[in-house]
């Protein structure tokens, strides 16, 4: 399941939005995963272990304009894998989707 477009709206964008402006922000590009070590000051091959974080600053951006109540709306690719679908649940739980 390999998503194309998911919307990113606030529950009342208009109202929110500086003069009730309800223009649509399209973001196009990556939707990743960002690995981060787990403890501080050590390189990356002495890091014991990494978390996962959504990451990729087009959908950064579509999810920061959503949360300021504008409305937007992210385009791009994921892959049909475990990852993936995180990312899409992500999007879906910021009210993205």
């Amino acid at each position: 399941m390999a998503e194309d477009h998911v919307p990113c709206d606030s529950n009342d964008h208009a109202s929110n939005m500086k003069g009730g402006n309800d223009s649509l922000v399209v973001c196009f590009g990556e939707m990743l995963i960002d690995f981060v070590p787990t403890v501080a000051k050590v390189s990356l091959a002495e890091a014991p272990a990494f978390k996962k974080a959504p990451g990729g600053a087009p959908a950064n951006v579509a999810v920061g304009i959503s949360k300021l109540g504008g409305s937007s709306a992210f385009m791009g690719k994921v892959g049909d894998d475990e990852f993936g679908y995180m990312l899409s649940d992500v999007l879906k739980q910021i009210q993205c989707g």
